[in-house]
């Protein structure tokens, strides 16, 4: 049975005879959950509480509110939120370990009197039937709800736990009270149909149920929807966090210890609020005066050495020797887990000591719910090295960083076996350590993480290191911040005389050939790349799978389509069958890409689907960088089928999680894609120009030129278009005056992911170029032979976009038969795949025909869609107003005054909305700033709520028409 609120069967009269139970409680001759059958006849009295022989399987210390101490801190202000939150169905209070959010709701529970059922899950309630019956329990220890029968239905083998839960929350809506019901430490159960079941509850719930969720981590509930819906209060570690008003009452009131004002902020900022982190500071600060207290909080927020001594003394003083050794070897490793502590501190005990410190409370944070990985809190971890240094000889600690290095390259977790490594100056370690993250972090697109790694690494290691050399050279191409790449191949070419390397010599045969199609030189390529893919199968995987993939680039752009799948098809099975799960997903997005690029707008589209899935699923969201190509490619999709808006939210996605200066050989796709939709979905907005302005500045970084190819085709496309503002005549001279434009044969390469054959959009765009220039004749007979093409190949969209330059044409010359024609298989092809997106850049005639026609033929869903294409841009005849309107600007009229603002932004957002406008990420923007990107983006969405947008270009606009960014551009 699937839940959903349609299943909900809503409060009934007492008397009537429509029921959902079970036979057996039916017979009973009452309502499972009927208020009036628990209740005593006499007014006012407590519902009796069920005999405990009823729910023998129940745990009763599961059901009481944890005891606290009588003097915690008051927390007005949480306090506030929970009771404000009870007036919706959710309360999430999130944070990982030591934030007290039991502790919180506990002592809110109590300091406002009110009642409430409280229900401490842990890991053997992941069973929905268990989760019910402790569920249950706990509503009839805050309510009026009679349990038993309930139970004895749940109890039953056949009984079916979604039924039960609509009886449920049946019930509480006949009750009418207030029922408040806490979940203690959510995050301990992991089963699906819990999760499904207390999702249906929150969101059937009645406008009585209050549920309050504590969690380490954040639950899979539909979070998102009751978000957007104001249905859910959030606490969040954040908001956990002791102020410095509470830090003084803990310090004051709870511990017993009195500090000055300033000793009190410096304590606080240096333990950033974390309650566990005060508290063990204030255990050390109790019997001191104030001028103790304050010198010693001096030392413990700074460097002072004396200060520093005294406090390991004193914290270590009570630990065994064998502990005392192990927590002193260990403090050199970020993450603690048993095979590398083990490994490292020369014990087989690993995980019971760790769980002994953790239960000692001795400064150890768990990373994980199963206790299996943890670290020290950092004011504890940089004691212990303080007293590793102090007390033991530079070459034992150097031993120590060799061990760890060995035992975290065992388990597989590379970064930290490097660093170690290069600590030990053991730079053959750190070489292989470094080799086997390379590839997978140059796929992921962390270029910077790659050449900070490699930085590590002194001058002369890596001149000697072939390897090292290679993949320098790669990760520098990839930002194309070296000169000329031949001159960089040869260097490790040179390397490679001296010390010979077999996997390098054959990822540099590979990588040239890819540098020469990517230059243009098409000849030979093919023969190339296939000798390229053949010697490194066995060697490389990636260079494998960018050779197959730049060879399906060579195949498109020759329109053998059938072969270019065959090749992504083939690397996707290599990727596949990889230990490492990323390659795969990889590989399947190029097949995406080749259908995408091939015409097979729906199947790209349904690959897609899976791919983001599969990403959401293994990342949520904390995706690697390049998963942006896949966004970037759903923006492909919507855009050929006319949804720009939404392909414009892809497309935001993709430029929030990739920063473009720091990978421009990928994202060049992503901004020129960007620009695309923008243009189309308000040629005449700022949105344009911001667009625009990322791609000028990646194109400036990387210097590429199929890049420079593409961003120019592109200009003229949008300047073209009817509706745009801009002029063609000075883009199209300058175009048509470069050399081999006007040759069908020369290659168009216009950069990954979306390559244009010879055939494609590049010779539309010139036929529209000459057309203008008045060779109609010419421009005619070249769109015919794209169109011509593009049916062989079986280019759908293709043959719908030349179609529609065939029809300008037609209307150019007056030749209707023509016009019809053209517009006829136009609609033939583009109603098969929805492909709408091509009449954005055409005059309303062609739409309104193409529309008439589809109606006329019965593809009503296709006339929609060409249909929102017209309504989704500014129409013709506004070009013109903003064209006039333009010169009288330059001859010196007024347009008027800009609108006066009707949001007021604090000068720190406006000093990111310019830097935005100008085109930078929130990367660049936070490095200008001096701020991290997390805090930019969080500026960015206070914007977004001022100016009521969802989007950064369409924050840039409206903040231009408000006047706060001056004039427009």
């Amino acid at each position: 049975m699937v839940l959903d609120r349609q299943t909900v069967v809503m409060p009934r009269p007492p008397h009537s005879d429509v029921s959902v139970l079970s036979p057996a409680v039916a017979a009973s001759g009452r309502h499972a959950l009927d208020p009036a059958a628990s209740r005593s006849d006499a007014p006012g009295s407590r519902p009796a509480t069920p005999a405990s022989s009823a729910i023998p399987q129940l745990l009763a210390t599961k059901l009481f509110v944890p005891v606290s101490r009588s003097a915690w801190v008051a927390r007005e202000r949480l306090d506030l939120q929970l009771e404000q939150g009870c007036s919706g169905p959710l309360t999430l209070v999130c944070a990982g370990a030591g934030f007290g959010k039991t502790t919180l709701v506990a002592d809110w529970l109590r300091r406002s009197k009110r009642t409430a059922g409280w229900y401490s899950l842990d890991s053997q309630d992941g069973d929905s039937r268990r989760f019910l019956r402790y569920l249950i329990a706990a509503a009839q220890r805050a309510s009026a709800i009679a349990a038993d029968p309930l139970l004895v239905e749940l109890a039953a083998v056949a009984s079916d736990p979604d039924l039960i839960a609509i009886e449920f929350v049946n019930a509480v809506a006949e009750l009418g009270d207030p029922v408040t019901i806490v979940l203690d430490d959510l995050h301990l159960v992991e089963d699906a149909a819990v999760h499904r079941l207390l999702a249906f509850l929150i969101d059937a719930a009645p406008p009585n149920l209050a549920l309050i969720v504590t969690s380490r981590v954040e639950p899979p509930l539909p979070l998102p929807r009751l978000r957007a819906r104001g249905l859910l209060t959030e606490i969040r570690a954040q908001q956990l966090r002791f102020t410095a008003g509470e830090t003084r009452v803990f310090l004051r009131t709870t511990m017993g210890v009195d500090v000055t004002e300033t000793a009190l902020v410096k304590l606080e900022v240096r333990t950033e609020g974390w309650p566990v982190g005060l508290q063990m500071a204030a255990l050390s600060l109790r019997g001191r005066d104030l001028g103790t207290a304050e010198a010693f909080i001096d030392g413990f927020a700074g460097s002072n050495r004396y200060v520093l001594d005294y406090l390991m003394d004193e914290v270590l003083s009570g630990l065994d020797d064998e502990i005392r050794r192990f927590v002193l070897a260990t403090s050199i490793l970020s993450r603690l887990s048993a095979p590398v502590v083990n490994h490292v501190a020369g014990t087989q005990r690993g995980q019971q000591i760790l769980e002994q410190l953790e239960n000692e409370n001795l400064f150890l944070v768990p990373l994980d719910d199963c206790r299996q990985t943890f670290r020290y809190h950092h004011l504890f971890g940089t004691l212990l090295r303080h007293e590793l240094r102090n007390t033991v000889p530079a070459v034992q600690v150097t031993r120590l960083h060799q061990l760890a290095s060995e035992a975290l390259d065992v388990a597989q977790d590379y970064e930290p076996a490097f660093l170690h490594a290069t600590q030990a100056d053991d730079w053959d370690r750190a070489e292989t350590a470094y080799l086997k993250q390379h590839d997978l972090r140059m796929l992921q697109g962390e270029i910077d993480r790659i050449n900070a790694l490699l930085r590590h690494f002194p001058d002369d290691e890596v001149r000697r290191r072939p390897a090292l050399l290679f993949k320098q050279l790669c990760a520098h191409d990839r930002v194309r911040s070296w000169g000329p790449i031949d001159e960089r191949i040869e260097h490790v070419r040179q390397a490679l005389r001296l010390t010979p390397h077999a996997q390098t010599e054959a990822e540099l045969d590979a990588f040239a050939a890819i540098v020469r199609l990517k230059n243009g030189h098409v000849d030979g390529m093919e023969h190339a790349l296939v000798k390229a893919y053949e010697s490194c199968a066995s060697r490389s995987p990636l260079m494998y799978n960018m050779s197959l993939m730049h060879l399906s680039l060579l195949y498109l752009a020759d329109d053998r389509r059938e072969q270019a799948r065959s090749v992504a098809s083939r690397a996707q099975a290599v990727t596949r069958a990889l230990d490492e799960p990323f390659y795969g997903l990889w590989g399947t997005w190029w097949t995406a890409v080749v259908d995408l690029t091939a015409g097979e707008i729906d199947r790209a589209a349904g690959t897609l689907d899976g791919l983001n899935a599969e990403l959401d699923r293994l990342y949520g969201e904390h995706r690697p960088r390049n998963t942006a190509m896949a966004w970037a490619s759903y923006a492909q999709v919507f855009y050929e089928r006319g949804d720009l808006e939404t392909a414009g939210r892809w497309i935001d996605r993709a430029l929030e999680l990739m920063d473009p200066l720091q990978d421009p050989a990928n994202t060049c796709g992503i901004v020129t894609t960007h620009a695309m939709a923008e243009a189309f979905r308000d040629p005449l907005g700022p949105g344009l120009v911001t667009a625009l302005n990322y791609a000028n500045r990646v194109l400036e970084q990387a210097g590429m030129t199929y890049f420079a190819a593409r961003l120019q085709v592109l200009q003229l496309r949008i300047a073209l278009s009817p509706r745009s503002a801009l002029d063609p005549a000075p883009l199209a001279r300058a175009w048509l005056a470069s050399p081999g434009v006007r040759d069908s044969t020369a290659l168009v390469f216009t950069g990954v992911p979306f390559p244009n054959s010879r055939r494609g959009s590049a010779q539309l765009v010139l036929a529209r170029c000459l057309a203008r220039q008045g060779a109609l004749d010419e421009a005619t007979g070249l769109a015919q032979r794209c169109l011509e093409q593009a049916r062989d190949a079986h280019r759908e969209p293709c043959v719908v976009a030349s179609n529609l330059v065939l029809a300008e044409l037609a209307l150019q010359g007056g030749h209707r038969d023509a016009f019809d024609a053209a517009i006829r298989e136009a609609v033939q092809f583009g109603q098969r795949q929805r492909i709408a997106g091509p009449f954005f850049e055409h005059g309303d005639d062609l739409a309104r025909a193409a529309i008439g026609l589809a109606s006329r033929e019965g593809h009503l869903a296709y006339a929609q869609a060409v249909e929102r294409v017209m309504t989704s841009a500014p129409p013709v005849d506004a070009r013109r107003a903003a064209l006039v309107a333009g010169r009288r600007r330059t001859a010196g009229g007024t347009s008027g005054r800009p609108a006066e603002p009707t949001a007021v932004l604090s000068e720190r957002e406006l000093e990111v909305m310019h830097l935005v406008a100008h085109g930078l990420s929130n990367a660049e923007v936070g490095r200008k700033l001096f701020v991290a990107p997390s805090t930019v983006k969080k500026h960015l969405e206070h914007v977004y709520n001022k100016l009521g947008v969802r989007r950064r270009t369409q924050a840039v606009a409206k903040a231009q028409s408000l006047g706060l960014l001056g004039t427009p551009a």
